[in-house]
């Protein structure tokens, strides 16, 4: 699998933010792209439930990192669908 860009998520600490605002990654563009890489593992496990709302962007992203080791709990929703696609090989959902 090509690996793409790498945006991270950094909302500082908000517990529900929109994909589609690039202040929410770092840096600050909104991944929406075949084989970019959303690492959201970085989030305060202080924040729990994680929601992130599909209501400004459908993305298209290759890879999403969680952190499934912390017990944080993610939801990612809204009225756009959030597709995976890869260039070569096949999209992830990883921890």
């Amino acid at each position: 699998m090509l690996l793409g860009a790498t945006y991270t998520w950094n909302n500082g600490g908000v517990p529900v933010s929109d994909w589609g605002v690039a202040a929410n990654w770092m840096p600050a563009v909104v991944p929406n792209a075949q084989d970019d890489v959303a690492d959201i593992s970085s989030v305060l496990v202080a924040i729990n439930p994680i929601t992130i709302t599909l209501t400004t962007v459908a993305p298209t992203i290759g890879t999403i990192i969680f952190d499934f080791n912390n017990s944080e709990n993610y939801t990612i929703s809204g009225p756009n669908a959030l597709t995976f696609s890869a260039s070569s090989g096949t999209a992830n959902l990883t921890n």
